[in-house]
């Protein structure tokens, strides 16, 4: 609790330094942040060829942050969402996972171009997210 507050707190200072919407910072440090440690299980997996695994870690955590953290907070406090986390962030992200389901579910397997272009989709969310929406 007492890092989670640093962090919120921290957070909210920085938007305002910098003058830019909470969102950007929530989505890019805190998302990165909190997106690191899947992708160390994702490195060692790959070195211990235990790929389930790392794919497990990467659903799990994307379903328990939607379903409970969010569920959880909605229970905690009500919250307003953003108009343009509803416009453009969530109808991206419902893109993004049914495009890395069909890379799944024709394929079997995410081959190196698809995670060229997961990555490329992450970079051009990136720069229409904090270019155009905020």
């Amino acid at each position: 609790l007492l890092s989670s507050t640093l962090v919120v707190e921290n957070s909210v200072k920085l938007a305002e330094l910098f003058q830019i919407n909470q969102t950007i910072i929530g989505i890019f440090i805190l998302g990165i942040g909190t997106g690191l440690p899947e992708f160390s299980v994702m490195v060692m997996s790959i070195r211990q060829k235990t790929m389930s695994l790392s794919l497990g870690d990467l659903l799990g955590s994307n379903i328990v942050d939607i379903l409970l953290a969010t569920g959880l907070g909605g229970i905690i406090s009500e919250f307003v969402v953003d108009k343009n986390l509803i416009l453009f962030d969530i109808p991206f992200l419902f893109v993004v996972t049914l495009i890395t389901l069909l890379f799944f579910y024709y394929k079997q397997n995410l081959t190196r171009r698809d995670g060229v272009i997961l990555f490329l989709l992450f970079i051009g969310y990136a720069i229409i997210k904090i270019g155009y929406v905020g």
